[in-house]
């Protein structure tokens, strides 16, 4: 299940860590983030046994519109995948194509040790 709110500090912290994990930048006014809503858990569940976090951030909320915005974050719903320390990959709108690229980008992450992650993106 997506971790619902989440605060920027947990992104932050994922980021120094240089985990893998998935940020879902939505509203609750915003109707294709809550048709996204049933597929982002579904995802969820799956990624939660693999130790890869799914959070949501609620872009109307102060602290999380401020991280929306630092990321270049501009419309909702937004996913960002990162790995590393980094953005790799960005999915704007509801799109279930570019869903389904980037649950292939999670699974080519998963299938590389987080040592090679961190090679791939260095600092």
């Amino acid at each position: 299940m997506p971790v619902a709110g989440a605060k920027p500090g947990d992104v932050r912290e994922l980021l120094r860590r240089g985990s893998l994990f998935l940020v879902d930048f939505w509203a609750a006014w915003c109707a294709p983030c809550v048709t996204m809503e049933p597929y982002l858990r579904e995802l969820a569940a799956k990624l939660e046994g693999r130790g890869v976090p799914v959070l949501r951030l609620d872009v109307d909320d102060g602290e999380s519109r401020e991280l929306a915005l630092e990321l270049g974050v501009t419309s909702v719903p937004t996913l960002v995948l990162f790995a590393g320390g980094r953005e790799v990959m960005r999915v704007v709108g509801f799109d279930l194509g570019e869903l389904a690229k980037l649950v292939d980008r999670i699974r080519e992450l998963l299938s590389i040790s987080s040592a090679r992650i961190q090679r791939a993106f260095p600092e």
